[in-house]
């Protein structure tokens, strides 16, 4: 009878754990503050936007996670027909480009993932992209299944190996009528070769469990 309350409430607090990652986790599924993981979020906050010219402007996060939160970069260039509305906390333009330096660990691990979430009232992406490091470019990204359903991420990146930082540029464009950017949300992580063989070895591991299961 005890084992049977033992396992029970073992259960019970496996699923409060569970539940509670899943509230915290990040666009890419990790759990938010992750080690090798950042997290930015701007939402456009009139203390944490600075005029750096006419229709230019640099903001902080409202939100950070990151072990350089100092280095964390974010600018944005409106045409000449934007304003930034304080009142609602967004940006208002024909054109809208997004550019954003991200800081991670100084380790070039064997990749990083990068996931990119938008708040769109108006307007579509033209492109994205992404460049990694202070080097010459020795580095490569592909694009991974996007985009997401909204409030997720739309896109997603995995850049090989993982830079000591990389920049994000965005351009967005007005449809029908302006583009508004409400925020932006970017988390990343870095993938550690250790990790990476850790995984290889469990799955290695469960794949000869399995087989010397069925040999019995």
């Amino acid at each position: 009878m005890k084992m049977k309350k033992f396992l029970f409430a073992l259960l019970v607090c496996t699923l409060m754990s569970t539940s509670a990652m899943a509230v915290a986790t990040s666009l890419g599924g990790w759990p938010i503050g992750a080690p090798g993981s950042t997290h930015q979020f701007w939402a456009f906050t009139p203390p944490n936007v600075r005029s750096i010219g006419a229709t230019n402007f640099q903001a902080d996060p409202e939100w950070v996670r990151n072990p350089n939160p100092g280095g964390i970069v974010g600018q944005i260039n409106l045409s000449p027909d934007g304003i930034y509305d304080p009142a609602n906390t967004r940006f208002i333009a024909t054109l809208i480009t997004i550019d954003t330096k991200i800081p991670n660990i100084g380790v070039h691990n064997p990749y990083k993932e990068i996931w990119v979430d938008l708040g769109l009232s108006a307007g579509q992406v033209l492109n994205m992209s992404v460049v990694g490091g202070d080097e010459p470019p020795q580095y490569r990204y592909v694009q991974l299944p996007g985009p997401g359903p909204v409030g997720r991420a739309d896109f997603g990146f995995r850049i090989y190996p993982n830079p000591e930082w990389e920049d994000i540029l965005i351009n967005i464009l007005g449809t029908t009528g302006p583009a508004i950017l409400d925020y932006v949300h970017v988390d990343t992580i870095c993938i550690p070769a250790s990790a990476a063989l850790l995984l290889t070895g469990i799955g290695t591991g469960l794949v000869v469990l399995l087989r010397r299961r069925r040999t019995i």
